[in-house]
């Protein structure tokens, strides 16, 4: 079935600022509205750094217990470009979480099944 709508969305401009405010950006948000926020699973970075040799000097700077985890922002590719950094990414072997700086803090990407506590 195809369709379209048209809506209002509320456009705003926030700041995202380092957890040690050593850099900041701008970002355009559109506000979405849901029932329920959207979550993901939490990992357990910390879990996931300790047990791959090649993620050691990882540093994650936020450590919260619950088991679900809310997202507040999903940032773009564009974004994307702007918070990397030229330090290289922390790879293992194929398959394995892949750790990388970011000038917003480190990032874990890893498949579920390698990660799952």
């Amino acid at each position: 079935m195809l369709g379209s709508t048209r809506r209002e969305v509320e456009l705003s401009t926030i700041t995202v600022r380092a957890f040690d405010s050593s850099f900041e950006l701008n970002v355009d948000v559109t506000k979405v509205e849901r029932r329920e926020p959207l979550v993901i699973d939490n990992l357990n970075y910390q879990k996931i750094i300790d047990s791959y040799a090649h993620l050691q000097g990882v540093q994650m700077t936020d450590s919260d217990p619950e088991p679900h985890l809310p997202v507040h922002l999903i940032l773009g590719a564009s974004e994307n470009a702007v918070i990397k950094t030229s330090e290289g990414p922390c790879v293992g072997l194929a398959g394995e979480p892949v750790a990388e700086k970011t000038k917003l803090g480190w990032t874990v990407n890893c498949r579920i099944e390698y990660c799952a506590q």
